[in-house]
């Protein structure tokens, strides 16, 4: 019998976003019944944009409290046919969010994956930001002591330099300001950074500015999901 496979599907950044998946994709979702998600409320918000029948369908929770064991009964259904698709609360699975584990189980057991094209907040940012795209590294989140912080800061700011390497980093939504302050603070005069918010909204947000300008102008970046890039 042919294996199924681990479809990785991408949500929507927001509730606000347009986004929607093609013909194809949405073939793929309503021929599926299994699903790996982080939240089941957020997973059935996502796929009743589509009207997908929710009678007939599965939802495996994934969290750090899922074990490798869990994972791999998880894709049982996929080695003896069926298709089961992973989906994050927002975004891409695995890049910045959770979903790495499961395909990394998945290609353990030689199940094919198919990732489906859709927004990835990272990749927005860094198309809009007019920083360096051909190399960049992600970091997450940066450490909360002020002083870690502002070192970790100074460490990516001369690392952009030295490697012409964009560096992109988050933070919580409610510390968001706290962050931008630290950046206008501790970075040099003519270190750029690109400021993203609320992207693929209404409010979207993105700008890409020196340091030096970042000090005269005021924004309303609290509790809002933002994503950051420095390159000197």
């Amino acid at each position: 019998m042919a294996s199924g496979q681990l479809i990785i599907l991408p949500t929507p950044l927001h509730d606000d976003d347009p986004f929607i998946w093609n013909s194809e994709t949405q073939k793929l979702i309503h021929n599926t019944k299994i699903f790996i998600t982080e939240n089941e409320k957020q997973a059935r918000r996502h796929l009743k944009r589509i009207n997908k029948n929710m009678q007939d369908m599965e939802i495996r929770i994934m969290n750090q409290n899922t074990s490798p064991e869990q994972y791999y009964s998880y894709l049982n259904e996929c080695k003896t046919g069926s298709d089961i698709i992973l989906m994050s609360d927002c975004g891409c699975p695995g890049i910045a969010d959770p979903g790495a584990e499961v395909v990394a189980m998945a290609h353990a057991l030689l199940i094919p994956v198919k990732p489906i094209v859709g927004p990835s907040s990272i990749i927005l940012m860094l198309m809009a930001s007019g920083l360096n795209g051909q190399r960049f590294m992600f970091h997450g989140y940066l450490p909360i002591p002020i002083a870690e912080r502002n070192k970790k800061i100074k460490e990516l700011e001369s690392k952009s330099r030295i490697d012409n390497c964009t560096q992109l980093f988050i933070e919580t939504p409610y510390r968001n300001t706290q962050l931008m302050n630290a950046l206008t603070k501790v970075c040099r005069e003519d270190t750029r950074l690109c400021v993203a918010s609320n992207i693929n909204t209404p409010e979207q947000f993105i700008y890409t500015k020196t340091i030096a300008d970042w000090r005269r102008k005021k924004i309303d970046i609290h509790r809002k999901p933002t994503i950051f890039a420095i390159l000197l």
